[in-house]
C-alpha cells in the first residue's frame, strides 16, 4: 500500500512536470507584456516543487515507520522467548516441589493431588508458549529481518529444548500422579508402591536435566548481543 502510493503520488508529479514544460517553454522563448502569465507559471512551478518535497517526505516517514515496526517485532520475539522462559520454570518449580525431599514435611494424597490438578492446567500455557514463540520466528521475514546464525541457532536450540521439556513434564507429571493415587491404596503391594515411588524419582531426575538444560540456553540469549542476534535488511 505505501509503495502504491507514492508511486501514484511521482506519477502524478512527472505527469504535472510534464505539462508544465510544454507551457513554459513557449511562454518564456515569446515576448509577453502579460505578467499574470509568468506570475501563474512561477505559482504552478512552486506548487510541483512542493509536491516533490511532499513525496519525498511521505517515502522517508514510511521507511522509517517500517524500520520502526520492524524494531517493534524485534521486542515482542525476545518478549516471546521471555515469556516461554517464564512458563517454563514455573512449572518446573510447582512440579519439583511435589516430589519427596529430605528434611520436608510429606504432602498427603489430598494436598498432593490437588496441586498436581492446578498443574496440569499448565499444559495449555506450556503448549501456547511454544507456539508462539515460534509463529514469531516465521514472521520476521514478513518485516525484512533475518535472525543470524548465532539466532538461528539459539532459536533451534529453544525449540528442541521446550520439546525435551514438554515430554518430560509429561512423564513426570504422570509418574508423580501415579504415585500419590496409591501412597494409600492398600490393595498393592509394597513392592509394587516402591517401584512407584522409584519411578517418580527416576522421571523427576530427568525433568530437572531437561529443565536446567533449556535454561542454558535462556541464559546464553542474555549474553549475546542484540545485533549479533538479529540482521535487518536495509
Amino acid at each position: 500500500m505505501g509503495r502504491f502510493v507514492t508511486m501514484l503520488l511521482l506519477s502524478t508529479t512527472l505527469l504535472i512536470f510534464y505539462k508544465l514544460t510544454e507551457i513554459t517553454i513557449p511562454a518564456l522563448t515569446r515576448e509577453s507584456e502579460n505578467i499574470s502569465d509568468i506570475t501563474d507559471l512561477i505559482s504552478a512551478w512552486a506548487s510541483v516543487i512542493a509536491l516533490l518535497g511532499a513525496v519525498v517526505a511521505y517515502q522517508r516517514w514510511l521507511q522509517n515507520k517500517i524500520r520502526d515496526d520492524s524494531y517493534d517485532f524485534i521486542k515482542k520475539y525476545v518478549m516471546y522467548m521471555c515469556d516461554l522462559e517464564y512458563v517454563v520454570i514455573n512449572i518446573f518449580t510447582r512440579l519439583n516441589g511435589l516430589c519427596p525431599q529430605e528434611g520436608l514435611v510429606a504432602l498427603t494424597k489430598e494436598e498432593a493431588l490437588s496441586a498436581l490438578r492446578e498443574i496440569s492446567d499448565s499444559v495449555a500455557d506450556l503448549d501456547q508458549a511454544i507456539r508462539t514463540f515460534h509463529t514469531a520466528k516465521l514472521e520476521l521475514e514478513h518485516w525484512d529481518i533475518a535472525l543470524s546464525s548465532k539466532g538461528e541457532y539459539l532459536h533451534h536450540e529453544t525449540m528442541k529444548g521446550a520439546h525435551d521439556f514438554a515430554i518430560t513434564f509429561h512423564t513426570s507429571l504422570n509418574a508423580t500422579g501415579n504415585y500419590y493415587a496409591n501412597t494409600e491404596n492398600k490393595k498393592i503391594s509394597d513392592a509394587v508402591r516402591k517401584k512407584l515411588f522409584d519411578n517418580m524419582i527416576s522421571e523427576d531426575a530427568k525433568f530437572k536435566q531437561r529443565t536446567f538444560a533449556i535454561r542454558e540456553v535462556f541464559n546464553s540469549r542474555r549474553k549475546i548481543k542484540f545485533k549479533k542476534l538479529f540482521a535487518m535488511h536495509e
